[in-house]
């Protein structure tokens, strides 16, 4: 009995290991299966938390590549906009509009690239799109327009 329990003491450690935080997580299920884009997603997530964006955009990249998805296209886009990569960021957000039309974080997030690739005219279709769909984007969105010195026509 002595020894069933050791047992059951070691293998439990070596188990919780695998368990220590969500990066380790994710890693090690990587390593033990193919194809995982939910692994991949959380993984990125967990990477993008601890500020690694650079391996956190690798692995949504992979994840979108096993499955592509509206969301998952958001977070691509968002990770590229944190790495100053604005034109592959809005490109990430129109793949997600494309699948999602009325997905306003895609929208939000290609309109801050817009802005920060200078073409006001697209930053402010994509407020109008966050105004008239009353998204809880469209206040932030128009405090960055004006931040960024875009004048915005009256409507």
């Amino acid at each position: 009995m002595i020894a069933v329990i050791t047992m059951c003491s070691v293998l439990t450690n070596l188990q919780a290991r695998r368990w220590h935080d969500s990066v380790t997580l994710f890693t090690h299920t990587l390593e033990v299966t193919e194809n995982n884009a939910l692994a991949h997603k959380n993984l990125a997530a967990a990477l993008a938390q601890q500020g690694n964006l650079v391996e956190a955009l690798r692995h949504a990249t992979e994840s979108l590549r096993i499955k592509p998805e509206p969301l998952e296209y958001v977070s691509q886009g968002w990770l590229y906009l944190r790495l100053g990569e604005y034109q592959k960021a809005a490109e990430a957000c129109r793949n997600s509009i494309a699948m999602s039309p009325n997905n306003d974080k895609a929208h939000f997030i290609l309109g801050i690239s817009y802005i920060n690739l200078k073409d006001h005219s697209s930053a402010i279709t994509e407020y109008n799109f966050l105004k008239d769909s009353r998204s809880p984007y469209a206040g932030e969105f128009l405090q960055l327009l004006k931040d960024a010195g875009v004048p915005i026509p009256s409507t």
